[in-house]
């Protein structure tokens, strides 16, 4: 668990340096649909870090991407999970265009 976050944290330092990261979020996506919970729960991490940092630069798909993985992950009872989506949704709600956060808030 200790790696995969510092790994996480470290992704969230590199993707700064790249103006492309569409291609790195859908990987992200696919990664995170596993049934393993370490592994999901990791993905997402990376995910929160990726959108916290370089969010602005994400296109339409990615986004529509991360809320429908969400949603999956919405049923998931385990705490963990549940605060990793919640970072990753506040982390995405400031990088939304105004209407699609206010319409995501309510």
């Amino acid at each position: 668990e200790v790696l995969r976050t510092r790994a996480a944290k470290a992704l969230g330092t590199l993707i700064t340096l790249t103006p492309r990261i569409d291609p790195l979020i859908a990987e992200l996506v696919t990664g995170s649909k596993t049934s393993d919970a370490g592994v999901r729960n990791a993905m997402l991490k990376a995910l929160y870090e990726v959108v916290s940092k370089a969010g602005v630069n994400m296109n339409e798909i990615s986004r529509n991407s991360i809320l429908g993985l969400m949603d999956t992950d919405a049923n998931d009872g385990d705490d963990a999970m549940t605060m990793t989506n919640a970072r990753l949704l506040g982390a995405l709600v400031k990088v939304l265009p105004d209407d699609a956060a206010t319409n995501l808030i309510k």
